[in-house]
């Protein structure tokens, strides 16, 4: 969702669901619209398995670099992939990914370096 007002947060559209009976018309039109575009997507849903969550946390401890943080640095997302995905996959939230927007999360982790891990105190010198 790339034209998004700044002003639509997600507990609104949560509000709508459960207790608001109001909503703006421009913010609920966007909402109907990518629901609507996501009804008649064809890229096939995976499960997020336990080994795919546990290769995740591999990747986070390898890197130092979590799922928010690698894809807020990146301004060439796929379409349907916010930065709290890796998350909502390692918490559990959310339970299956479009395949190809799992590999490419898996991609860009393999691509960095192994964090450089500095020790906390210098050595004395003696």
């Amino acid at each position: 969702m790339t034209d998004k007002p700044d002003d639509l947060r997600c507990r609104a559209v949560s509000g709508w669901q459960s207790t608001t009976q109001t909503a703006r018309g421009d913010h609920l039109a966007l909402v109907l619209h990518e629901c609507e575009q996501l009804a008649h997507d064809a890229s096939e849903r995976i499960p997020v398995t336990e080994e795919m969550i546990a290769y995740m946390r591999y990747q986070e401890r390898r890197t130092g670099v979590d799922g928010y943080t690698l894809l807020t640095r990146m301004k060439d997302r796929p379409y349907g992939l916010n930065r709290y995905s890796p998350a909502q996959w390692i918490n559990g939230d959310v339970q299956t990914a479009r395949e190809h927007i799992f590999d490419f999360v898996m991609r860009a982790w393999q691509r960095l370096p192994d964090r450089r891990i500095e020790p906390r105190c210098p050595p004395t010198v003696r």
